[in-house]
Protein backbone atom coordinates (compact mmCIF):
# COMPACT_ATOMS: atom_id res chain seq x y z
CA UNK A 1 0.00 0.00 0.00
CA UNK A 2 1.22 3.85 -0.71
CA UNK A 3 0.88 6.61 1.33
CA UNK A 4 0.30 9.92 -0.16
CA UNK A 5 4.04 10.68 0.20
CA UNK A 6 5.06 7.45 -2.61
CA UNK A 7 6.15 5.78 0.03
CA UNK A 8 5.42 1.92 1.16
CA UNK A 9 4.21 1.32 4.83
CA UNK A 10 7.07 -1.60 4.98
CA UNK A 11 9.74 1.09 4.23
CA UNK A 12 8.08 4.02 6.31
CA UNK A 13 7.79 1.46 9.47
CA UNK A 14 11.70 0.60 8.15
CA UNK A 15 12.77 4.87 8.09
CA UNK A 16 11.05 4.93 11.82
CA UNK A 17 13.29 1.68 13.15
CA UNK A 18 16.39 2.41 11.40
CA UNK A 19 19.60 1.84 12.80
CA UNK A 20 17.64 0.29 15.97
CA UNK A 21 17.83 -2.93 17.62
CA UNK A 22 14.52 -3.53 17.96
CA UNK A 23 12.93 -6.75 18.06
CA UNK A 24 10.66 -7.85 15.45
CA UNK A 25 7.27 -8.02 17.75
CA UNK A 26 8.10 -4.21 17.69
CA UNK A 27 8.59 -3.54 14.26
CA UNK A 28 5.43 -5.56 13.16
CA UNK A 29 3.29 -3.65 15.71
CA UNK A 30 4.74 0.11 14.02
CA UNK A 31 3.69 -1.76 9.90
CA UNK A 32 0.44 -2.73 11.70
CA UNK A 33 -0.28 0.85 13.47
CA UNK A 34 0.61 2.13 10.04
CA UNK A 35 -1.35 0.31 8.57
CA UNK A 36 -4.66 1.47 9.86
CA UNK A 37 -3.69 4.93 9.46
CA UNK A 38 -1.74 5.40 12.85
CA UNK A 39 0.98 7.99 12.93
CA UNK A 40 4.29 6.48 14.37
CA UNK A 41 7.25 9.09 15.28
CA UNK A 42 10.76 8.63 16.97
CA UNK A 43 10.97 11.14 19.56
CA UNK A 44 14.16 13.36 20.30
CA UNK A 45 14.86 10.93 23.25
CA UNK A 46 14.69 7.51 20.70
CA UNK A 47 11.41 6.53 21.80
CA UNK A 48 8.23 5.54 19.96
CA UNK A 49 5.30 7.67 19.78
CA UNK A 50 2.19 5.94 18.27
CA UNK A 51 -0.75 8.47 17.26
CA UNK A 52 -4.25 7.00 16.94
CA UNK A 53 -6.29 8.61 14.13
CA UNK A 54 -8.96 9.10 16.95
CA UNK A 55 -7.10 12.04 18.17
CA UNK A 56 -9.53 11.51 21.62
CA UNK A 57 -6.83 8.74 22.51
CA UNK A 58 -3.99 9.33 24.56
CA UNK A 59 -0.69 8.80 22.12
CA UNK A 60 1.26 5.15 23.31
CA UNK A 61 5.13 5.23 23.96
CA UNK A 62 7.70 2.29 23.45
CA UNK A 63 11.20 1.78 23.79
CA UNK A 64 12.95 1.24 20.63
CA UNK A 65 15.21 -1.00 22.31
CA UNK A 66 13.68 -2.80 25.34
CA UNK A 67 15.42 -3.91 28.00
CA UNK A 68 12.64 -6.00 29.91
CA UNK A 69 11.21 -9.08 28.39
CA UNK A 70 7.53 -8.08 29.08
CA UNK A 71 8.22 -4.34 27.54
CA UNK A 72 7.06 -5.97 23.96
CA UNK A 73 3.75 -7.39 25.57
CA UNK A 74 2.93 -4.31 27.75
CA UNK A 75 3.20 -1.58 24.82
CA UNK A 76 1.35 -4.57 22.78
CA UNK A 77 -1.40 -4.53 25.48
CA UNK A 78 -2.01 -0.34 25.48
CA UNK A 79 -2.38 -0.44 21.73
CA UNK A 80 -4.80 -3.21 21.97
CA UNK A 81 -6.07 -0.62 24.70
CA UNK A 82 -6.30 2.56 22.80
CA UNK A 83 -8.03 0.79 19.79
CA UNK A 84 -5.18 -0.92 17.43
CA UNK A 85 -6.21 -4.17 16.50
CA UNK A 86 -3.39 -6.66 16.36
Amino acid sequence: MHTKFGLRRSNMAHSVLRRSGAPDALKEMVSEALDQNWRVERTGSGHLRFLSPDRSVSPVFSPTTPSDVRSVKNVRGKLRRAGLNI
